[in-house]
């Protein structure tokens, strides 16, 4: 992926206070980037992902992020994984103020919609995390599928 995501942004609705961010990721190119890695279509990428993150946050100097990223990121893959298509990849930037956006690229238009899940339910409670998580967080269509990203900025520390 080269350029980051578009910025064509529709945000997905759900009942309760908005989960998804009602804007892109800034335009202008970050500091560092590492990926894209093109990820297997597979619950196995989600081992792959944490050791992109571990590996790059770390010669980044960004251990204290690695938790948190690791398991945003995770999410987003999983998510992919799940709900996507071929092809998923990753991509990590870092702006020139500290903020880092991770990015999940997948071949699939339709975007994520956060959902309430009941007490009962196994799964629906993933894009919460990364809502309450992250610093920021949205979807954007892209012209090969769409681009589902997170952002921890400076303060995340």
């Amino acid at each position: 992926m080269t350029g980051g995501p578009s910025r064509q942004h529709r945000a997905a609705s759900a009942p309760g206070p908005p989960l998804l961010a009602v804007s892109p990721p800034p335009s202008t190119p970050p500091a560092r980037t590492a990926g894209p890695w093109p990820l297997p279509n597979a619950p196995e990428c989600c081992a792959q992902v944490r050791g992109n993150v571990r590996e790059t946050l770390t010669l980044w100097g960004l251990a204290d992020l690695i938790p948190q990223a690791e398991l945003l990121a995770n999410e987003l893959a999983a998510n992919a994984v799940r709900h996507g298509r071929d092809p998923i990849r990753l991509t990590l930037a870092l702006d020139d103020d500290g903020t880092l956006r991770c990015l999940v690229d997948d071949g699939s238009v339709l975007l994520p919609r956060p959902r309430r899940a009941a007490e009962e339910d196994e799964g629906g409670r993933g894009l919460a995390l990364v809502a309450l998580l992250a610093s920021r967080w949205g979807a954007e269509r892209s012209p090969n599928g769409k681009t589902v990203w997170y952002e921890l900025g400076p303060g995340s520390r």
